[in-house]
């Protein structure tokens, strides 16, 4: 395919991370998103190829880094069919208890942790 205009694909794309980004990270941030390759500045498509999983969760945390969201890798196929889901780690129906663990943690009456949960005050990514 040939471009009417080859003077304008030699053009680089200067990403500069968005406002309100701490000034302490700006230049570290725009250095990483301008050293990617620059069609991951676009959305990823439908229809997109990769080579294997690995080259599509570095696509996908690219995207993420450059608009400000999380992109984390959920579930798998098996050895002989690969597979996986990416989810934004900031949206979801609710906090994931993949162990099972009590919403609290339970003592006995001398004060003896007695619940799988040892610790209370946890924080959520």
């Amino acid at each position: 395919m040939s471009f009417p205009f080859p003077s304008l694909l030699s053009f680089t794309i200067v990403w500069q991370a968005k406002p309100g980004c701490p000034p302490q990270r700006r230049e570290a941030l725009e250095r990483a998103v301008n050293a990617m390759p620059p069609e991951w500045l676009l959305a990823p498509q439908t229809g997109e190829l990769f080579p294997n999983i690995p080259a599509c969760y570095r696509r996908l945390k690219g995207y993420s880094l450059i608009e400000g969201f999380y992109i984390i890798r959920f579930g798998g196929g098996t050895k002989s069919n690969p597979g996986c889901r990416f989810l934004c780690s900031f949206h979801g129906s609710g906090t994931r208890n993949s162990r099972k663990l009590e919403d609290r943690v339970e003592k006995d009456e001398e004060g003896t942790i007695i619940s799988q949960r040892k610790r209370e005050a946890t924080s959520v990514g």
